[in-house]
C-alpha cells in the first residue's frame, strides 16, 4: 500500500518536473547564484553589526536564558530573533552550532528560492502568455538587491518568502477554510517578523470574502483566515509581554519612533534610558542631509510610542509643508541610501543602482493594469489585490520611516504587473511605445 503511494507521489513529481522544466532550471540557477554569491563574493563574516549585529546579539542572549533584558524588546519587533534562538537550539541539537551563521544564511537562500517557485505560480494568476510568465520569473529571481540581502542576518529574508507564498496560498484557495487558516497563521509569522507589512493583512481579508460573490460562507472563510492571523499574533505579543514584564502589549513598540522620525525628519535619534543608550538613525536622513532637519536627544525609552508620537504631530502642526516633504522622501524606496550598504560585495555599486533603475522603470504598469482590466482581459479583485500590496507599503513609508529595503516586500509585484501589460503589447502597442519612451527619459534625467 505504502509503496503504491510512493510510486504514485513520485510519478506525479516527475510529471510537474517534465512539465514545469523551464521553472527548474530557473530554480536551479537562482539557487547555485546565491550560494557563489553569499559565501565566495561577500565576506559575510563580518556583516553582524548594527541592525544583524543587534538581532544576533539579543538571540545569543536569549539563548543563554537572559530574556528579561530591556535590550530584548526594546527597539525592534523581538520575533525575529526569537527565530534565531530557535535555530541556535536546533543546531546544538545536531551538533552544529559551530556553523549557526552559515546555516542561517543558508536558509536564507533556501526561503528565497522557494519564493520564486511561488512566485511562478503567483504570476500565473496574472500572466497567461507563457513565455512572459517564465520571463518575469527569471528576471524577479535575478533581482539583485534580493540576492545581496540574503548574505544579511535581516528579518526580510523570512518575510518577504512568506508575503509571496500567502498571496498565492489566497489566491488559490479561498475557499478552503482548514488552508485559509493556515495560510491566516503562516502570512502572520511575516508581520510578527516585520510588522510594517501588517497592513497587507486587510487586502487578503477582503479578497477572500469578495473572490465569489458575498456571502455568509465567504465572510466565514475572511473569519478563519482572521482567527490563524491573530493567534500567530497573539501568541507571539503574549511572549513579548513576558519577556518585558508587561510593558511591549504588541508585536513592537517602535511605531512612535518612526512616526516621528518622518514627521520631523530625524537624522539620528539617541535615547539614554535605564542605563542603556540606544542611536537611531534612518538611512535616508543620513544619507540625505538636507532632508534631515535634526539629532534628538531624550530621556525616554524608545517603546515611550505616545510620548513620540505627541512630538510627531507637533512637528505636523509647526510645519505647513510636511505632506509634501513626506511625499519628496519616498524617492529613497528607490534611489536613496540602502541599508545595509557594504560596496566590498562584488558587484554591489553597478547592481545596486541598475536594479534601482529597474525598479523606477517598471513601477508605472501598476498603473497601466487598468487597461487590460477594463477590456476584460484581467481579473479586476485579483489586479486589487496585486495592486494593493505596494501600495499600502508606500503609505506605511509615506507616514512612518521611509527606507529603500522597506519597499522590498513589494518588489514581486512590480515584475507581475509589468509582464502582465506586456503579455498584450500587440493590443496595446501604441501606449507600450509611449510607456517606453516616457520612462527612458525619466531614467536619463534620474541618472544624469
Amino acid at each position: 500500500m505504502m509503496a503504491d503511494l510512493f510510486k504514485k507521489a513520485l510519478s506525479r513529481t516527475n510529471t510537474h518536473v517534465r512539465s514545469e522544466k523551464k521553472l527548474f532550471l530557473i530554480l536551479l540557477l537562482t539557487f547555485v547564484l546565491r550560494l557563489i554569491y553569499v559565501y565566495f563574493c561577500t565576506d559575510y563574516k563580518t556583516y553582524l553589526f548594527s541592525d544583524m549585529g543587534a538581532y544576533w546579539q539579543r538571540a545569543l542572549d536569549r539563548y543563554n536564558g537572559d530574556i528579561h533584558n530591556y535590550g530584548q524588546w526594546a527597539a525592534w519587533a523581538p520575533f525575529f530573533h526569537y527565530y534565531i534562538t530557535f535555530l541556535f537550539q536546533l543546531f546544538d541539537l545536531v551538533g552544529l552550532s559551530k556553523l549557526r551563521l552559515e546555516i542561517i544564511l543558508f536558509l536564507n537562500i533556501i526561503y528565497s528560492v522557494v519564493s520564486i517557485y511561488f512566485f511562478y505560480f503567483l504570476a500565473g494568476y496574472f500572466i497567461k502568455n507563457d513565455f512572459c510568465r517564465h520571463l518575469s520569473t527569471l528576471f524577479y529571481a535575478l533581482a539583485y538587491p534580493l540576492i545581496y540581502l540574503n548574505a544579511f542576518v535581516l528579518s526580510e529574508n523570512l518575510s518577504i518568502p512568506i508575503i509571496i507564498t500567502s498571496a498565492y496560498l489566497v489566491l488559490k484557495n479561498h475557499e478552503n477554510k482548514k488552508i485559509l487558516f493556515f495560510t491566516g497563521a503562516f502570512f502572520a509569522v511575516a508581520v510578527c517578523a516585520r510588522p510594517a507589512v501588517g497592513l497587507l493583512a486587510i487586502p487578503f481579508f477582503i479578497y477572500v470574502i469578495f473572490a465569489d460573490k458575498p456571502s455568509f460562507n465567504s465572510l466565514m472563510r475572511g473569519l478563519v483566515f482572521s482567527c490563524g492571523f491573530f493567534l500567530i499574533t497573539g501568541i507571539v505579543s503574549l511572549e513579548n509581554m513576558k519577556v518585558s514584564n508587561g510593558e511591549l502589549k504588541g508585536l513592537a513598540a517602535n511605531g512612535g519612533l518612526g512616526f516621528f522620525v518622518q514627521q520631523c525628519k530625524a537624522h539620528m535619534v539617541r535615547s539614554e534610558y535605564k542605563g542603556y543608550v540606544f542611536e537611531i538613525g534612518n538611512p535616508t536622513y543620513l544619507g540625505h542631509s538636507e532632508l534631515a532637519k535634526m539629532d534628538f536627544r531624550t530621556d525616554h525609552s524608545l517603546h515611550d510610542e505616545d510620548y513620540f508620537y505627541r512630538l510627531g504631530f507637533e512637528c505636523i502642526n509647526k510645519n505647513p509643508n510636511i505632506w509634501i516633504e513626506n511625499f519628496i522622501s519616498l524617492k529613497s524606496m528607490f534611489i536613496g541610501p540602502l541599508f545595509p550598504s557594504v560596496p566590498g560585495c562584488k558587484g554591489f555599486d553597478f547592481f545596486i543602482k541598475f536594479s534601482n533603475y529597474a525598479f523606477i522603470f517598471i513601477f508605472p504598469s501598476l498603473f497601466l493594469l487598468y487597461l487590460p482590466v477594463r477590456d476584460k482581459l484581467m481579473d479586476l479583485k485579483t489586479t486589487v489585490l496585486l495592486v494593493s500590496i505596494p501600495f499600502l507599503i508606500i503609505i506605511v513609508n509615506y507616514f512612518y520611516a521611509v527606507e529603500q529595503r522597506y519597499f522590498y516586500p513589494a518588489v514581486f509585484t512590480l515584475f507581475i504587473s509589468f509582464f502582465s501589460f506586456l503579455q498584450y503589447k500587440s493590443r496595446y502597442e501604441k501606449i507600450l511605445k509611449i510607456y517606453l519612451g516616457v520612462m527612458l527619459a525619466v531614467l536619463f534625467f534620474v541618472r544624469f
